[in-house]
């Protein structure tokens, strides 16, 4: 700054002062620079990594990281105030880019945008079967119809097959969005992979059944030989019930494959069907049960339909009034195989045991009458005295005991019985008879 002095209008004198100024130019600050993670296209759920920040050259400046969207509104990060940024896993494609902050008249100081992509998996990946897709003994199937899959970028197919719907093996050559299987002869699971990215690899679709259904061959083992005392399992398929003749040697008589120790050489015989013919007492009532080994699909129709409950399942309820033959129709799911079979029930009347009985020689009570007992010809009846002593026994009881024991009248008392049906599956019946004259 300097001083001047001049005159004035009035001839006096005044002092006259003049300022230069000299401004100071700033530099800007350079190299503002963001390099990208080694990761920037992500899978869900990935870490991308650290963003790297240069050193810019300048002085008096400060960081502050932003972040967009849409890569054209930018807000700033709190408190990402470093050279370097390390992003959080992002759920959607963000940009990323550095501010400098220089001063208050400084301009806007960014760098280059950063941005970290976020790879989404393909989706909508299912197939549909054809409209046949059950076949007797072997078939082949229409084409198996493949969706489009929603995803970014090319789509590569990959279809599998199983048998077990757990273990699947690549189909080679099977690499188009729909697939044309051949013809199979056994129970086949199809599904499809989908790859898009290296987030979707192998994704699997919906899985695809193609049935066959084999008809049912009964078989038997061939003819085998043991040493005494040895074991060998029997071996019989495609039936509905088993049933080993002789028992003899035998762990069972009505499984499909039994071991035998025959202690001589034996031919046995196995009969498949329904099942044995049943008995039971009038009013009971009982379950039919019929079991189909290696079918799939079965359907049943027990005919005729009376006194069941539902002639069309496996194990009605029958209750019938009389002796009836019922046929069981079997037939697969497609029709592909059809068996029939009866099983007789056989209706007994209920034992009503009289409490006593009057032998006196009127005419009137003079035997012991149980009414049905004669039908049981298995069945043992036995009479006791008080003393636990025998004093009748009859095979199916068809004469009425007339209270003698060897042709002896037996006195007034109280006498017990007991009843053994042996081989019918009913309660072994007991109690006391009072004897009457």
């Amino acid at each position: 700054m300097t001083a001047q002095q001049g005159a004035n209008l009035y001839g006096g004198f005044t002092d006259m002062f003049i300022v230069r100024y000299t401004p100071t130019m700033e530099i800007p600050v350079t190299n503002n620079n963001a390099t990208a993670p080694v990761l920037a296209d992500l899978c869900p759920g990935v870490d991308p990594g650290v963003i790297i920040g240069s050193i810019p050259v300048g002085d008096n400046y400060t960081y502050q990281w932003q972040q967009s969207l849409d890569n054209k509104t930018f807000a700033d990060i709190t408190g990402m105030v470093s050279k370097d940024f390390d992003p959080p896993v992002i759920s959607a494609t963000t940009y990323y880019r550095r501010r400098l902050i220089t001063s208050e008249c400084a301009v806007l100081n960014v760098s280059n945008v950063i941005t970290l992509t976020l790879l989404e998996p393909a989706s909508l990946n299912t197939i549909t079967a054809p409209a046949v897709n059950s076949f007797c003994n072997a078939g082949n199937a229409a084409l198996i119809r493949g969706s489009v899959p929603r995803a970014v970028g090319n789509i590569d197919y990959q279809w599998q097959q199983s048998t077990d719907n757990i273990s699947f093996t690549n189909i080679s050559g099977a690499i188009e969005k729909e697939y044309d299987p051949p013809s199979a002869g056994v129970t086949t699971y199809y599904r499809r992979l989908i790859t898009n990215s290296p987030c979707n690899v192998g994704t699997p679709s919906n899985t695809v059944i193609i049935t066959v259904i084999s008809t049912p061959m009964p078989t038997v083992s061939a003819e085998q030989t043991v040493c005494i005392g040895d074991g060998v399992t029997l071996i019989a398929t495609g039936g509905i019930r088993y049933s080993w003749s002789p028992a003899t040697g035998l762990s069972a008589t009505d499984i499909a494959s039994p071991t035998a120790k025959p202690s001589i050489t034996t031919n046995y015989t196995v009969t498949v069907n329904v099942g044995a013919d049943m008995e039971i007492l009038k009013g009971d009532k009982v379950q039919l049960n019929a079991q189909v080994s290696d079918v799939e699909g079965a359907t049943y129709s027990w005919t005729p339909t009376t006194y069941l409950d539902n002639p069309t399942v496996a194990n009605p309820m029958a209750s019938p009034a009389e002796h009836i033959t019922y046929r069981l129709t079997i037939k697969s799911a497609n029709g592909c195989f059809e068996v029939s079979d009866d099983l007789a029930i056989n209706v007994r009347e209920k034992l009503i045991m009289p409490n006593s009985f009057t032998p006196n020689g009127d005419g009137i009570n003079d035997v012991l009458v149980i009414p049905g007992l004669d039908s049981y010809k298995q069945s043992t009846f036995t009479i006791f005295d008080r003393n636990a002593q025998p004093v009748f026994k009859s095979l199916a009881y068809p004469k009425p005991w007339d209270g003698t024991h060897n042709g002896t009248p037996l006195p007034v008392g109280t006498y017990y019985y007991k009843i053994e049906l042996n081989n019918y599956d009913h309660k072994r019946l007991s109690g006391y008879i009072f004897l009457i004259k």
